[in-house]
């Protein structure tokens, strides 16, 4: 196989996996919305993004690990997970702005800062400092992610 076709299968795979997470979380937010542990504005502002942002670590961690993919294959998740999130919410209230497209977007960003510290944990060859980069590629995305939120809430 070339390396250009195992790029593009890591791109859609990537990209369905982003997808899967968001439909995971929408079927969980929707079936069970009273085993969430805190409110719906908490979990807007607070949660939401250590959810989010986790799952897509967690998932990013596993694909580089296990099925070998790239960490220039972790925005692509982002792109997924901000497609099914805008897909979603366009489908529930039946609002298209420039706000929400901006969140496809804010999630691809997001990618590539974890990308970034993936990257570079990968790249180093002390234990220490690759610790550090994996809890950086989790943290920085996330505390982004709640300073957008934070901003959303703002009128």
């Amino acid at each position: 196989m070339t390396q250009k076709r195992l790029s593009y299968i890591q791109t859609i795979a990537s990209f369905c996996v982003g997808a899967s997470l968001t439909c995971l979380i929408l079927i969980y937010y929707s079936h069970f919305p009273h085993y969430l542990f805190c409110s719906k504005t908490a979990y807007k502002l607070l949660c939401g993004p250590w959810i989010e942002e986790g799952l897509k670590f967690i998932s990013a961690l596993l694909l580089i690990r296990f099925a070998y993919f790239t960490s220039s294959s972790i925005p692509f998740i982002g792109l997924g997970f901000g497609f099914m999130e805008q897909l979603a919410y366009f489908i529930n209230r039946n609002d298209f702005t420039d706000k929400r497209i901006i969140v496809v977007w804010l999630h691809v960003v997001l990618g590539l800062i974890m990308g970034y510290f993936f990257y570079l944990a990968k790249k180093t060859k002390y234990l220490f400092l690759r610790i550090i980069y994996y809890i950086l590629a989790l943290y920085v995305p996330v505390v982004l992610h709640l300073a957008w939120n934070m901003l959303g809430t703002i009128k």
